[in-house]
């Protein structure tokens, strides 16, 4: 949720992927989400979650479809961290020894960066740990809301198959960037995803 801002505020959406996340699941990959920390200029101030992204499972390398939503101040600076965590079975506690690295930077840094992004080593008890890029877009609010409900047919000739779906959008930076991906639906050659 966006605070109340000023005029002189913008609304951006931050677009994060990381890569060579450690492995801190003992039968498996990691399964990273990225959790956007903010904290007032006050000395000693806390952090504070302001957003996260979806959990991915299995991933050492991942591409979050969700961004997060950040208010940017031009006569601020705003500190932010950006901390990815092995969130096992979706589980929402955010504990130290689930942390797979993090980054502490300013919105200022990224908004002033060629193309609003950034590329930065992660860092994890004093080493770094993989690596993750964000970009930072403006984000435009239409006020429309849009539901899609799509099916398929005849998939795989025929064959059964483990279909799922993917919106990509081109981005600011002509990138094309995944927004959506579906459920697989197993062994099936004419599935139907639940509305979204």
């Amino acid at each position: 949720e966006l605070a109340d801002h000023k005029d002189s505020d913008n609304k951006f959406c931050l677009c994060v992927e990381a890569r060579g996340l450690r492995k801190a699941d003992y039968m498996s990959k990691s399964d990273p989400c990225c959790v956007l920390f903010t904290k007032s200029n006050q000395r000693h101030a806390a952090w504070t979650e302001l957003a996260r992204t979806e959990c991915i499972q299995n991933e050492h390398d991942p591409v979050f479809t969700r961004s997060l939503n950040v208010v940017y101040s031009l006569e601020t600076v705003q500190h932010i961290k950006l901390a990815l965590y092995d969130l096992d079975h979706g589980k929402a506690d955010l504990v130290e020894k689930n942390l797979l690295g993090e980054l502490e930077t300013t919105l200022g840094t990224i908004h002033e960066a060629p193309e609003q992004k950034v590329d930065e080593p992660l860092m994890w008890q004093g080493k770094v740990s993989g690596g993750i890029k964000a970009r930072m877009e403006v984000l435009k609010d239409s006020g429309r809301v849009i539901d899609f409900r799509v099916r398929a047919s005849e998939l795989d000739g025929g064959h059964s198959a483990d279909p799922y779906l993917r919106l990509v959008r081109l981005s600011m930076g002509n990138v094309w960037m995944t927004v959506f991906e579906s459920e697989t639906i197993n062994n099936s050659n004419a599935p139907e995803w639940a509305p979204f």
